[in-house]
């Protein structure tokens, strides 16, 4: 598998919501899930060769690069400091950042409600939690960056130039990539990022994660960057949480038609961050990964 590194900067605010909620606050994710690149480049593909709308060509552009393309999570990048989640015995840290430290750098927050004169409908006051585009890191203003990567499970449809081969179409990948919409509030302006450097092939994730044949090991305390299935025989020990995946796609039947409309379940995920009690080996392309969203399962040695 090739490996593709993509550096972006956010250009506006970011809000990527996984459904949880405190009090009012409807809170963010801390990274961009592979998911939502996915969907992101998905759109991308099709609006650059889609000479007549047709809602079947985002289906097959979305199969296209779930079939040839694992995309990692994308992790903030902190005064060129890559923030990978990890559990500490001091707590959670986001690269060199405590939990604490990395939310005073990153979030901020706006409230709004639906409004009629001199009133607000009960219940509709509601607080949108955030990462911000632009931070304060030692009195600095810095632009906030995030770093992830694109796996080529086929090298057929990536040519060495980094051209991109579709159907009859060649297109550079940094066409493709280079400035991308995701997550929520995005009638907000939220949501923007672009590339601040062309996309380059390296051999290893965040410089720590070395793969061959699709795999990786995560050695024996080191916390895991990519969310782990866990099947039925998994037995591994890990210091951590779980999480259960869901996400929301599109889908056209006679009754319902629409992005979102579709929920879509991936299993109980051990989450990145949690630290592995032994040597853990992943498979990072299998059917569970193949949707190209992070996902991977133990191999048992």
């Amino acid at each position: 598998m090739r490996l593709i590194c993509l550096k972006y900067k956010a250009l506006s605010p970011l809000h990527i919501g996984y459904g949880r909620r405190l009090g009012i606050i409807n809170q963010t994710r801390y990274f961009i899930p592979g998911i939502n690149i996915w969907a992101a480049l998905t759109v991308n593909l099709v609006q650059k060769l889609m000479r007549t709308y047709n809602s079947e060509v985002y289906v097959k552009a979305g199969n296209f690069i779930k079939e040839n393309f694992l995309i990692t999570n994308f992790y903030p990048v902190i005064d060129n400091s890559v923030c990978l989640p990890q559990f500490k015995k001091e707590g959670f840290y986001y690269g060199p950042y405590s939990k604490y430290e990395f939310e005073s750098i990153v979030l901020d927050s706006y409230t709004s409600t639906a409004l009629q004169m001199k009133t607000a409908e009960e219940g509709s006051l509601h607080e949108i939690e955030f990462l911000k585009n632009k931070i304060k890191v030692e009195n600095i203003y810095l632009d906030l960056q995030f770093e992830g990567y694109i796996g080529i499970k086929n090298d057929q449809v990536l040519q060495q130039d980094l051209k991109l081969r579709y159907d009859d179409s060649s297109l550079p990948l940094l066409k493709i990539a280079k400035d991308i919409s995701i997550g929520g509030e995005k009638k907000y302006g939220f949501g923007r990022i672009t590339l601040s450097q062309d996309p380059y092939q390296t051999e290893n994730f965040w410089g720590e994660f070395k793969i061959e044949e699709n795999k990786i090991t995560i050695p024996e305390a080191k916390a895991t960057p990519f969310y782990i299935k866990i099947t039925d025989n998994f037995s591994k020990k890990f210091t951590g949480d779980v999480e259960p995946l869901v996400g929301k796609l599109w889908i056209e039947t006679s009754y319902k038609r629409g992005s979102g409309q579709k929920i879509e379940s991936y299993g109980i995920c051990v989450i990145p961050g949690s630290l592995m009690n032994e040597n853990t080996t992943l498979n990072l392309s299998n059917e569970f990964s193949a949707f190209g969203i992070g996902i991977a399962v133990v191999v048992d040695k």
